[in-house]
């Protein structure tokens, strides 16, 4: 059981760090989004997921809107380069956007409901 426990740390570790990187990026460069209205929505969300992951509180609720946002985000930004071609950054970035929400969702799904 000590094991898992570590994994778990790990994890959150893992999960946590890069959605409060990306989500600060979002605050330093609002271009990314192309609005700055929604760059500073998905960074603030970002921030505060991962926050809440990091903290263990809320934890289900917190990667259920992480999944969405970044799915809808990923949407948004990459589905007009997309119309071009799949190659390059373009299809890359879809794809890591799509698994990394995909996690985030099977977090949610898999994480027990007393949490909430």
């Amino acid at each position: 059981m000590p094991a898992q426990r570590h994994f778990f740390t790990l994890g959150q570790l893992l999960f946590a760090l890069p959605a409060i990187a990306f989500g600060l990026l979002y605050f330093v460069y609002p271009g990314i989004a192309g609005i700055a209205a929604i760059a500073y929505g998905t960074g603030s969300v970002l921030i505060l997921a991962g926050i809440s992951v990091f903290l263990s509180r809320r934890l289900r609720s917190a990667v259920t809107l992480l999944g969405i946002v970044v799915l809808l985000s990923g949407l948004a930004v990459w589905v007009v380069q997309l119309m071009g071609s799949w190659g390059g950054m373009a299809g890359r970035a879809c794809l890591r956007d799509a698994g990394v929400a995909g996690g985030a969702l099977l977090i949610a799904g898999a994480w027990p409901h007393k949490d909430d």
